[in-house]
């Protein structure tokens, strides 16, 4: 999704270049604003799928010390009754819908409630808009945010 959302951000940054050779200032401010939320977010997701890779190695790595005493990762102490976060993230273009996962996020030492907001957020903007699946994949993936409950 990281690749989509960035080639995206490329091709609208080139109809901002496009537009500001027709001196059209309201479209080119625009297209701009819209290229850096897609290469934004490309970003966020891009480090986010590679947290989740480095949490899940780690933890698959220390599990019986996690079980026994906890340990501690980037400054988040684990044990076993530590409660993780994690959230759908939908984005759809023409006739393609992506739904995924986000990375694990530790309940107690993240803002969640802002995460779920920035990920819910991405998809009530840019998960609708293919056909047929983007709106049922958009309303999941947004249901699935707001009913979000801690994992063991």
């Amino acid at each position: 999704m990281p690749g989509a959302l960035l080639t995206i951000a490329l091709f609208v940054f080139g109809s901002f270049l496009v537009s500001l050779q027709q001196a059209n200032t309201e479209m080119s401010i625009f297209l701009l604003i819209l290229s850096s939320v897609f290469a934004l977010y490309a970003l966020v997701i891009y480090n986010d799928g590679k947290r989740s890779l480095e949490l899940r190695e780690w933890m698959l790595a220390n599990i019986d010390s996690i079980r026994r005493d906890g340990l501690s990762y980037n400054g988040v102490f684990i044990d076993a009754p530590t409660e993780f976060m994690q959230y759908e993230l939908c984005f759809s273009w023409v006739v393609v819908t992506s739904r995924t996962k986000t990375a694990y996020y530790v309940k107690e030492y993240h803002p969640t409630p802002l995460l779920n907001l920035l990920f819910t957020g991405f998809t009530c903007l840019f998960g609708w808009w293919a056909l047929p699946r983007g709106p049922f994949e958009a309303l999941h993936a947004i249901g699935t945010n707001l009913s979000a409950k801690p994992k063991l």
